[in-house]
């Protein structure tokens, strides 16, 4: 048998709570019981972490001191944790024992305390130690004390040992009906690495900090796009009939415009900057025609450059004051690209390992499409067809020094 004392108090020397829990201890070891104690003031960072302790023990004495008010913050933070983060269907099984010892009024309360928040959370609460100590001397003292103390635990491992059945509460049907955590639906396995994860302070700090970017991000994002909404106005087509309404030429260029997105692919042949030559090719594509899969992805693969660079270094935009560094790792290549930039330098090469202050994983049609200019940075990852790790706001810089158009 492993049964666990929870001890809440703050640990001091004069606390006699800590007389009661440790007289406990001496009777349970004389009938072989393993005993874990666990001493909160001291694991105060950790207690998230602790009802993962409760799976391994059949038992529980959750032991407090009543100093002014209430159970303290340490106790009160661990059944929390339970409720969270604990497994309910092992609670369900476990007796709780509550030890109150207190210096002022109010230890009744207490003790009611402890054994209805431990029905709450489908416990089994078994008969408790409950007393008003003005002399911790003199109570330690006592042997009559010492008697009751003795009997209480002996009663418990009878309890424990004979899985002796607990007579029905009010509070068991209202947690059924009317409590219920608002919580995620998880595992056991997931809510202790959930509590894992709260209890650290520094990963914490991080999300939080991560949270604050992206909302800066996308603030920036919707008032980006206010202010184009504002300023962009499409051009009028000068070679339509000039008696023709305005707004009908409008709205006729819109349409001209989306066709020609819809059927005009890139000609890889042709450099984006400097020639003569047309700088998109037509081509007619229809999934009802005769064409393989083998053509298909022939075709798709055609509009794909081999090389990425010239389009990032012809597409390059300094900004003042401004020095970051990427790294795009091509998925479906197994390719990487380093990008340095320190103001109006640009340097672009080869890169063997995954380091800068941004790494981006995208596939090379995606890049591709990123690179001529038929989606942004922001687009692709807010899409999920790019994944980015590092800073967030030093991402959305992408888009000011690379203009893909």
């Amino acid at each position: 048998m492993k049964i666990t004392v929870v001890y809440g108090g703050r640990g001091l020397i004069e606390d006699p709570t800590l007389y009661v829990l440790e007289k406990m201890q001496v009777v349970l070891d004389e009938l072989r019981v393993d005993v874990h104690r666990i001493n909160l003031y001291e694991d105060r960072n950790q207690i998230t972490t602790l009802p993962a302790m409760l799976k391994e023990t059949d038992g529980v004495v959750l032991g407090v001191s009543l100093e002014w008010f209430g159970i303290g913050g340490y106790m009160q933070e661990f059944l929390d944790a339970c409720w969270l983060y604990g497994d309910k269907d092992k609670i369900a099984s476990l007796y709780m024992m509550p030890v109150v010892l207190a210096t002022t009024s109010g230890e009744k309360d207490a003790l009611l305390s402890l054994m209805k928040a431990w029905e709450v959370l489908g416990g089994l609460p078994a008969d408790g130690i409950c007393a008003y100590v003005e002399n911790p001397v003199d109570f330690e003292l006592n042997k009559e004390y010492g008697r009751i103390i003795e009997k209480k635990t002996e009663q418990l491992y009878r309890t424990i040992n004979q899985k002796q059945a607990v007579m029905p509460s009010s509070s068991t049907v209202i947690r059924n009906k009317v409590l219920k955590p608002k919580t995620i639906d998880l595992t056991p396995q997931e809510s202790e690495q959930l509590s894992k994860f709260v209890s650290d302070d520094v990963y914490v700090k991080q999300q939080k900090e991560d949270i604050e970017e992206l909302a800066v991000l996308f603030k920036g994002m919707l008032g980006d796009e206010g202010e184009n909404a504002v300023k962009e106005t499409p051009e009028e087509d000068s070679n339509h009939n000039d008696n023709a309404d305005a707004n009908a030429n409008t709205d006729e260029a819109i349409e001209e415009k989306k066709t020609e997105q819809q059927t005009v692919i890139p000609n890889p042949m042709v450099s984006a900057k400097g020639l003569s030559k047309p700088l998109f090719e037509r081509v007619e594509y229809s999934k009802s025609t005769n064409a393989s899969q083998e053509e298909e992805e022939q075709i798709k693969v055609q509009t794909i450059p081999k090389d990425f660079k010239s389009r990032f270094e012809q597409n390059f935009y300094p900004k003042k004051e401004f020095s970051a560094s990427y790294l795009v790792s091509i998925t479906d290549k197994e390719e990487m690209l380093s990008i340095e930039v320190e103001e109006d330098r640009l340097t672009i090469n080869d890169a063997a390992e995954e380091t800068g202050d941004v790494i981006l994983r995208v596939a090379s049609n995606v890049l591709n499409r990123i690179t001529m200019g038929e989606i942004t940075f922001q687009r692709a990852f807010m899409s999920g067809e790019m994944k980015v790790k590092g800073d967030f706001i030093t991402l959305r810089t992408l888009d000011q020094i690379f203009r893909f158009s």
